[in-house]
């Protein structure tokens, strides 16, 4: 079956010099080569989404209020007049939001919450979940 790959064509020129590439490309293409290295160890499921679009943190009187907004049927991949393209569109069954481990990596004793969906139920391409820490919940760790 062979090993999955993947290359990234960035820059202008086939040697672009080091001030180019940082003031140009990187600052356009950071954010792509954090997701190529984020799906590297199962490329062809992790790749699959869904897509964190938005999360936003609140802190209420000593507890943390984490809410996202979580997809897998938004149009993405719009920067830079690029034509959009559909993602894979598929119901959202679960989120957990994972503290200083990588879902990968989680092992028994490390932080994790699953989200709840604001709705009510995970019934879609795309929702907004949510879920309420307190301090302690991270500060004993």
């Amino acid at each position: 079956m062979g090993v999955s790959s993947m290359g990234l064509e960035l820059g202008f020129n086939f040697y672009d010099n080091c001030d180019t590439f940082e003031k140009d490309i990187l600052p356009s293409n950071l954010d792509v080569l954090l997701y190529a290295a984020s799906i590297a160890g199962r490329p062809f499921s992790l790749a699959k989404g869904p897509d964190v679009l938005d999360v936003t943190v609140v802190k209420i009187d000593g507890e943390l209020i984490v809410t996202a907004e979580i997809s897998d049927g938004v149009m993405v991949n719009s920067l830079n007049a690029e034509p959009d393209h559909l993602t894979g569109d598929q119901d959202i069954v679960k989120v957990v939001v994972y503290l200083d481990v990588h879902p990968d990596d989680f092992q028994e004793g490390d932080l994790s919450w699953e989200m709840s969906p604001l709705d009510g139920e995970f019934d879609s391409s795309e929702e907004v979940v949510e879920v309420q820490l307190t301090l302690m919940d991270i500060l004993d760790r």
